[in-house]
């Protein structure tokens, strides 16, 4: 269980602040755990609370009306999520990928934060600025590439400039980020084992050569 001084230091990487302000943050948070595959919150429920990941990690998704689900956003360690700068009614859900610690606090209180102490205001406009580019090329990346090509476009953004991607995603949550089927994400990862391009790992999925990876992007 963290305490006090434990929340005070991930608040203040989070929002890159000193550690009296990462203290008046603390102040206005209440520290939730949730288990793999709970809700969060779900696709239209309004919400007024933002929440920031401190162990784990969440998958936010969209249902379509015909069911079909739709992987927008996965959120690690130190990443933001929910109602900003308004309290307002959720398009998507969220889920907890694995055991999940969440710092939960009011949107109208973030929001008084952020327009007192402006290291706080600049980190969320970074942070909400990072989240839209990545949703911006995920969508073009459903637009123009194969479904092979989505798959190797997930892999890179999991690995986020890194080789290792730890744990090793399932091939079926592979499958829902690029909107493909499963055998066709397993073709894709078997593919690039045999060319040597990727290896399986007790530590994850490691990816041998990123620029070959990146190559394959059509």
């Amino acid at each position: 269980m963290l305490d006090r001084a434990d929340i005070i230091d991930c608040l203040a990487a989070t929002f890159r602040c000193a550690p009296d302000v990462a203290g008046t943050i603390e102040t206005s948070t209440i520290l939730r755990s949730h288990a793999p595959g709970a809700q969060i919150f779900g696709q239209g429920q309004a919400i007024r609370h933002c929440w920031i990941v401190v162990t784990g990690r969440a998958r936010s998704c969209s249902l379509s009306i015909d069911g079909q689900q739709t992987q927008l956003m996965t959120f690690s360690p130190g990443e933001i999520f929910g109602a900003f700068p308004e309290e307002r009614r959720s398009l998507f859900e969220v889920h907890a990928i694995d055991r999940l610690e969440l710092l939960q606090i009011e949107t109208s209180r973030l929001r008084d934060i952020a327009g007192i102490h402006t290291q706080v205001a600049f980190r969320l406009a970074t942070m909400f600025a990072g989240q839209l580019h990545i949703a911006l090329d995920r969508l073009a990346a459903r637009v123009a590439l194969t479904a092979n090509g989505r798959v190797y476009a997930e892999l890179l953004q999991l690995a986020g400039g890194r080789q290792l991607i730890s744990p090793c995603p399932s091939v079926t949550s592979l499958a829902v980020m690029a909107q493909t089927t499963r055998e066709t994400a397993s073709r894709a990862i078997n593919a690039l084992e045999r060319r040597g391009i990727v290896q399986r790992g007790a530590q994850g999925l490691t990816i041998l050569s990123p620029r070959m990876l990146a190559e394959m992007l059509v």
